[in-house]
């Protein structure tokens, strides 16, 4: 915990929480959107095979990045939320990965859908939420 260096941007980081515990933190989080009743996963092969086939092309070239050491310890995950009228997507610490069925239009293709999943799992990867988190906590201390 501390300060860390972004392996890509060469910026330094605040982390002040560890990755096994941003991990945990993902795996929580991930659990209560699945178990959301709002948030049904979708059945339709059509919406969760290409969000299948692109999230193991982003997870495989991760694992071969200079992200490779984190990537290699996340437990990989993806599930279809269906919700036409949502345009997103995510990744969390740890791994997990959620794509709501209304980022498909403006996704188009699967290489539109590799480049809005590859950004969400950069951010994962790169420690973005727990930076945003200790820059929080750094805030209260300070107040």
């Amino acid at each position: 915990m501390g300060c860390e260096t972004n392996p890509y941007t060469g910026r330094s980081q605040l982390l002040m929480t560890s990755v096994s515990q941003e991990m945990q933190m993902g795996v929580q989080a991930y659990n209560q959107v699945k178990s959301d009743p709002k948030m049904r996963p979708s059945k339709d092969p059509r919406e969760i095979e290409p969000v299948k086939r692109v999230a193991a092309r982003i997870v495989e070239a991760a694992k071969r990045s200079k992200y490779a050491e984190m990537a290699q310890q996340f437990q990989w995950e993806v599930t279809v939320i269906k919700d036409d009228k949502t345009a997103n997507a995510f990744a969390l610490p740890g791994g997990k990965m959620a794509v709501y069925t209304g980022i498909f239009p403006m996704a188009k293709t699967e290489a539109g859908l590799a480049a809005v999943m590859g950004h969400e799992v950069v951010h994962a990867l790169a420690r973005h939420g727990a930076e945003r988190m200790s820059q929080g906590q750094a805030v209260n201390i300070g107040l």
